[in-house]
């Protein structure tokens, strides 16, 4: 039976970056559902199909080819990974999220991923509605100034956007997140909850393995 440990929390938390580095560590496989919504709402908006336009919606998410290679996403045959933290896929990635029917897809896909590998994997409802028995959860969390900056430091590099402008997207997409309908973001049931607004990413890493090694998850050595 594979072991799946799930990661959830706000946007800019970490933890794409963490869940990496932990998978790395442990020598498991890494998965990400915010790549899946990023790359859907790449598409939509390059055909201009609207997020309440459900039946083009959802005709565009059977019809695409979309999986990962090498923890980046592949659509149509094309590597579409440098292009899913432009502003407009921030912006409007959340509005594609609420459909329920898309959100039923890329659920059963993850799941068929999941129950074949040791995997780790994040997102904003992995632990609580995707993956509810989760060998371990993990909520990870950051004050919103904290995930403004860190965001900021890696978009900066690319692209010429500013600190307020990043500050405010992340407090809107909390609001959303947490006060939608449909899946919202919360701390799944048996969570273990770190608040990684101090810490290094090395330090967050070794929580988490000293937490999988107490319960006997995974045995991993120095």
């Amino acid at each position: 039976m594979s072991i799946q440990i799930t990661i959830d929390g706000p946007a800019g938390a970490g933890k794409s970056t963490i869940a990496k580095k932990l998978a790395q560590k442990l020598k498991f496989r890494y998965l990400s559902s915010g790549l899946f919504y990023r790359g859907i709402t790449l598409e939509a908006l390059k055909y201009s199909i609207k997020p309440n336009d459900s039946d083009k919606l959802i005709f565009l998410v059977k019809n695409i080819d979309m999986h990962l290679e090498n923890n980046r996403l592949i659509i149509n045959g094309e590597d579409v990974q440098n292009k899913l933290n432009s502003e407009d896929i921030n912006k409007n990635v959340s509005s594609y999220c609420l459909n329920q029917k898309v959100r039923n897809l890329v659920t059963e896909k993850i799941r068929d991923i999941a129950n074949n590998s040791d995997i780790v994997l994040d997102g904003r409802d992995i632990g609580s509605k995707v993956l509810p028995n989760a060998t371990l959860k993990f909520y990870l969390t950051a004050s919103d100034y904290t995930r403004a900056k860190r965001r900021y430091e890696q978009l900066s590099k690319d692209m010429d956007i500013k600190f307020s402008t990043i500050l405010e997207q992340i407090r809107e997409r909390d609001e959303q997140d947490m006060n939608r309908k449909i899946d919202p973001l919360v701390v799944p049931d048996s969570a273990i909850v770190i608040n990684s607004s101090d810490m290094s990413i090395e330090e967050v890493v070794d929580k988490m393995v000293n937490y999988l090694n107490k319960l006997g998850v995974v045995i991993y050595e120095k």
